[in-house]
């Protein structure tokens, strides 16, 4: 950045400014273009927002590949690289057991590693550092999260972004963090309830009894 109504100009005044063993001569004093200082305001910069998105409120107890959460993120002012997303699971399940193989969709693209549970804290990070994540400036995607009910009946969970600073995204233009922003914090997917299923016996038609 830089103060307005400020101007600026490189050269040399004389002869003495040139230190060399050769003759110098020229027209003294030698200046080059004339620059102008311009403000570049934060606006300018990438801006990403972050927002939920409604999904299912309940599912049983062993399904695989449930779809347990979704957001969308929009990029704005330049394109922007998504370097890493944390998530924080806030509901009643045990944490590291009872949801494993999580795994995070852009469409039908996955995005970075399969996790195969939870931390104890509730926590996830999707590091893409080595193959971020790019969405083009004024595009929205999103983002879904699947994984497998391994246990937890009875009980719910619900994927949340914390802080702004949860995901870390680079500006593609000037090679700086770009601005994470959100109606407010945290951002929480729908909260789903884990039931516990149901059997059903029938009696086949050729039984003898």
């Amino acid at each position: 950045s830089g103060t307005t109504s400020h101007t600026f100009v490189f050269g040399m005044n004389g002869v003495a400014d040139v230190t060399t063993n050769a003759t110098v001569n020229g027209a003294f004093p030698i200046t080059g273009n004339t620059f102008a200082a311009v403000s570049v305001s934060n606006p300018e910069l990438a801006t990403l927002t972050i927002a939920s998105i409604a999904t299912g409120g309940s599912v049983n107890g062993g399904t695989t590949g449930f779809l347990a959460g979704q957001f969308s993120l929009q990029s704005a002012n330049s394109a922007v690289n998504v370097k890493s997303i944390k998530l924080t699971e806030t509901g009643t399940i045990n944490a590291s057991a009872d949801l494993t193989n999580i795994k995070l969709m852009n469409g039908t693209t996955q995005v970075g590693v399969a996790v195969a549970s939870l931390n104890a804290d509730g926590t996830i990070v999707f590091d893409l550092s080595s193959n971020p994540l790019q969405i083009t400036s004024g595009a929205t995607i999103n983002l879904s999260i699947y994984a497998d009910i391994a246990g937890g009946v009875n009980r719910n969970f619900r994927f949340t972004v914390q802080r702004a600073y949860d995901i870390i995204a680079t500006d593609m233009t000037y090679n700086v963090g770009a601005t994470v922003s959100a109606t407010s914090f945290p951002v929480n997917a729908s909260q789903v309830s884990v039931n516990a299923g149901s059997l059903v016996v029938s009696k086949n038609i050729n039984s003898p009894v």
